[in-house]
């Protein structure tokens, strides 16, 4: 999932030297249309370099929202084609890592189900908190006027009050969505590894092993525990980033960008890998044993 805040620590340079200032003066001229030289003078006055990089990632998250919200809508279809064909198989239930009573697999997939409506609220939720313009100026006071307002409608954006530099909440609750997708599919995962390893599933296409030829190592429901685990790790590196110093914090803004791209990588990679596995769980005998 690459996005401007994947690139950012590209902008600044040695010493810090701003870089985003001589691009926005200079913008290359590959068109007819390109801007003459009057429109060149007005580009970033009143903005900060901050103004327009968090501007840029929100339009790149607004993006990687539809792209998650679809592929979510495509792990919830794969799952209710898993109950379709395999539904009706019995298995033991397993409660505090030792065999329980039996279950189906239908009760389980019931449980993997469960928390998709939510995903989708919340995503649904999120969307007006995050997808706001950026436009406070250098120590975050400008007001919102007709240039923010008009700016915000070019882009499809909302045009806040005022400016959210040193309030990073709204990104924190981003990733923390995305971090619960992707420890969701985690669960999935590991439901999935252990079932294998008790022959209550198979995951065809699974690794092999050279020294061990007789084995199905079920890599990608290990994929989506290890994604899991790597999310995990980096929400709490958005959250400690969220005490942004004052009107405006270096240290903490570049934090978020070590850990969100991690985070948006791990939740859309989770969300590709799954419905792939889910098509790929047979019953234990394979895809003609009994159901």
């Amino acid at each position: 999932a690459s996005h401007p805040a994947s690139r950012a620590a590209k902008v600044t340079g040695k010493a810090g030297c701003d870089r985003v200032t001589p691009v926005m003066r200079n913008p290359p001229r590959r068109s007819p249309s390109a801007p003459s030289a009057s429109a060149v003078a007005a580009i970033h006055t009143g903005l900060t370099s901050q103004d327009v990089i968090d501007t840029a990632l929100v339009l790149a998250l607004r993006d990687l929202f539809d792209l998650f919200e679809a592929r979510l809508a495509a792990t919830a279809d794969a799952l209710g084609a898993l109950g379709e064909r395999l539904g009706g198989l019995r298995m033991t239930g397993v409660t505090r890592s030792q065999p329980a009573l039996p279950v189906t697999f239908a009760a389980r997939l019931a449980g993997w189900l469960a928390p998709f409506p939510d995903h989708f609220d919340r995503l649904e939720a999120l969307r007006p908190l995050v997808l706001r313009l950026q436009f406070g100026g250098p120590v975050g006071d400008r007001p919102r006027d007709a240039v923010a307002v008009a700016m915000a409608a070019e882009l499809g954006l909302a045009a806040p009050e005022r400016a959210w530099h040193a309030d990073r909440t709204a990104l924190a609750e981003a990733t923390g969505w995305m971090a619960l997708i992707a420890g969701h599919l985690g669960k999935i995962g590991q439901d999935i590894a252990t079932m294998a390893l008790m022959g209550d599933i198979r995951v065809e296409g699974g690794g092999g092993s050279s020294a061990m030829p007789h084995k199905e190592n079920p890599v990608q429901a290990e994929l989506l525990i290890a994604l899991a685990r790597d999310a995990a790790h980096q929400q709490g590196a958005m959250l400690a980033a969220l005490p942004h110093g004052m009107e405006r914090d270096g240290a903490a803004w570049m934090a978020e960008w070590l850990a969100l791209p991690r985070i948006a990588g791990a939740c859309g990679r989770a969300l590709a890998v799954a419905p792939g596995l889910l098509a790929a769980l047979t019953p234990p005998g394979g895809a003609d044993g009994p159901v």
